[in-house]
């Protein structure tokens, strides 16, 4: 027998009542508000959710739960509306268009109401006072419930400078405080914190969000649309939702794919239903990101250009461990030489928006699309972009001051990083007025942030043009002996150069082991020596002062132990003494410990390292240490 076709539904809007599963809580909760006279009720979830599918299905589960038959359900598409023709931002031509939509779904007296709404761009009053009572006069004095899709396409017009009269919002506002038979449910792509200057027009009003499935809703979305035709073993069902999370969209692409999947291996001797196991559910992983695709592209389109960064970052830091101190994928990008600071905020709102969970990628096929579609790599050079045009203006602005007053260039730029911490144009041009005015510190920071950026984006130009004002920032450490500081910056710039940094950074090793030898920190130096031996192994001078250190810590313990060695006779000889006669013992050790130790260590050779102090004791001799090669 032919294999019957595909009956999952990707991307399209669901009307039919039999496709459609779960998402009854969010109906009981619409239902509840409505009987409770509530006239705006705001539906928000994520962008490919399933909004459009709940507001289709909304006619239809409400009637079977609406104790009465009182309300008619219109809806209206807001994407639908064209905001690049000026015309259609007043308040007037929105509640035209409208109007026009509502007309649409009547049957009868469309004459009078289509002459109502074409007159309404030129008097707003028409809406309320003539076009409403006659919708409801038809209706047969029903209450009408006005569904708004995308309505959250309004969000850039509002920001504009209405005058109130044309604000459309407070329009609506006070159209609901008199018209006690109109009921508005718009449904928005967005957190209604997200919404700018809408979140006011829903103060007070419940907000449902419509989210994820459970896992019971998602099961009968995976079996019941195909049940005779493929049977889902326990472990696949697993797998797809460990996939999906529940994400109707998700969950559709991926029983799209498992059922061509079917279709291609099916042989018409075979019987069905077809057997599905975790093993086809892995298999098609990348089929079903390429059937999601467009949807994906969309959910990508919805983010701030940060949030987009931290969710790459987070999809790429999904196994590093969680620290309590910092998110992974905060901590991913501030290696990165990104100032994470300011992205605290935007990493909130993606938690808030259910994009993270506890700093994880909610949905795990978002998180392997995001692995695939937006590497870190390639997404994380936009982040120069954020408020590109007032940068320009004040780089050009310092720029021009560099030439004759240093402090008020670097004021500028200052203030150019404090607008985007992560434009590296303006973190380099910072880092070299530090360096003009000698703030080494503040310098190698920016320095340190733009080569890590670089390195990660694998711009070697780029990578390269710090090298130079890196040296320079290690040579004036090393100049002032901070040798540590020093060294630290040319272990960056063996990164980037080693031939170039090569003769500064063994020079500044050199001198740091001359300043440990004298200190006697023979550990410390004995690692400085083999790390100018892991840089140059043919150094000689680092293999001369290893043997001279060898030397000088073999000496430093014989001297140690013969101190030791000499106080224990004189110990021994004043407890033995003392028993016999306290004074004899006094006058007689003391004659005998001079003469003693006096002929003891008139003998005595001292070792390379010391001299003869008054032809008697070894004491250090300084001034046979050398400076080195």
């Amino acid at each position: 027998m032919p294999f019957p076709p595909n009956p999952y539904i990707v991307g399209k809007t669901i009307r039919d009542p039999n496709k459609f599963f779960g998402r009854e809580h969010e109906f009981s909760d619409i239902n509840d508000s409505l009987q409770n006279n509530e006239q705006l009720i705001l539906l928000y979830g994520q962008r490919r959710i399933g909004k459009s599918s709940v507001i289709a299905q909304i006619p239809e589960k409400l009637s079977q739960k609406l104790s009465t038959n009182d309300f008619v359900f219109i809806s209206f598409d807001f994407s639908s509306l064209d905001f690049n023709d000026e015309e259609n931002l007043s308040t007037q031509k929105i509640l035209s268009l409208i109007a026009i939509g509502i007309i649409e779904n009547l049957e009868t007296n469309k004459q009078v109401l289509s002459h109502l709404a074409e007159n309404i761009p030129t008097n707003i009053e028409i809406f309320s006072r003539e076009f409403l009572p006659t919708v409801y006069q038809q209706l047969g004095n029903k209450k009408l419930v006005l569904l708004w899709d995308e309505f959250d396409v309004l969000t850039e017009r509002d920001t504009e400078l209405d005058t109130y009269s044309n604000n459309f919002c407070n329009y609506i506002i006070q159209l609901l405080q008199k018209d006690n038979k109109l009921f508005i449910i718009p449904i928005a792509g967005r957190h209604i914190s997200k919404l700018g200057n809408l979140s006011s027009f829903f103060r007070g009003s419940p907000n449902i969000e419509i989210g994820l499935l459970n896992k019971e809703d998602t099961q009968k979305l995976i079996i019941q649309p195909d049940e005779n035709v493929l049977n889902y073993e326990e472990e696949a069902i697993e797998a797809i939702f460990q996939l999906s999370a529940g994400h109707p969209y998700f969950t559709q692409c991926i029983c799209y794919a498992i059922h061509n999947l079917a279709r291609d291996r099916h042989n018409p001797t075979n019987v069905l239903p077809q057997s599905i196991n975790g093993h086809d559910v892995k298999s098609i992983v990348d089929r079903a990101i390429g059937l999601a695709e467009g949807g994906l592209d969309w959910f990508w389109g919805g983010l701030t250009t940060e949030q987009q960064v931290i969710f790459t970052a987070a999809a790429e830091a999904q196994n590093i461990p969680i620290k309590e101190n910092e998110p992974p994928q905060l901590m991913l990008l501030r290696n990165h030489g990104i100032a994470i600071e300011y992205l605290k905020k935007p990493d909130k709102q993606l938690h808030e928006y259910g994009f993270l969970d506890n700093n994880r990628v909610k949905v795990e096929f978002v998180r392997r699309w995001l692995v695939k579609s937006h590497k870190l790599k390639d997404e994380i050079s936009n982040l120069e972009t954020v408020k590109q045009e007032n940068i320009n203006k004040l780089l050009s602005v310092a720029d021009d001051l560099r030439e004759h007053d240093d402090t008020q260039a670097v004021q500028t730029y200052e203030l150019a990083l404090k607008l985007n911490p992560n434009n590296f144009k303006t973190v380099t041009s910072l880092a070299d007025e530090y360096l003009k005015i000698q703030e080494l510190n503040e310098a190698y920071k920016l320095y340190e942030r733009a080569y890590h950026f670089y390195s990660f984006i694998g711009n070697i130009n780029k990578q390269q043009s710090v090298l130079q004002p890196l040296l320079t920032v290690a040579e004036k450490y090393s100049k002032a002996e901070n040798f540590e500081q020093a060294l630290e910056i040319y272990r960056l710039a063996d990164k980037i150069d080693r031939e170039t940094s090569k003769d500064g950074f063994l020079q500044t090793i050199e001198n740091y082991v001359h300043k440990l030898i004298i200190a006697r920190e023979w550990i410390k130096a004995t690692e400085q020596c083999k790390l100018g031996l892991q840089i140059d192994p043919n150094r000689i001078s680092f293999q001369q002062r290893l043997k001279e250190i060898q030397a000088l810590r073999s000496n430093t313990n014989l001297n140690v132990a013969a101190k030791s060695l000499n106080k224990k006779p004189s110990t021994i000889m004043l407890q033995w003494l003392n028993r016999i006669s306290r004074p004899i013992a006094s006058l007689g050790l003391a004659g005998v410990v001079v003469i003693g130790v006096g002929i003891s260590q008139g003998l005595r050779t001292c070792p390379p390292s010391e001299r003869k102090a008054f032809g008697v004791f070894c004491v250090a001799d300084n001034s046979r240490i050398s400076r080195g090669n």
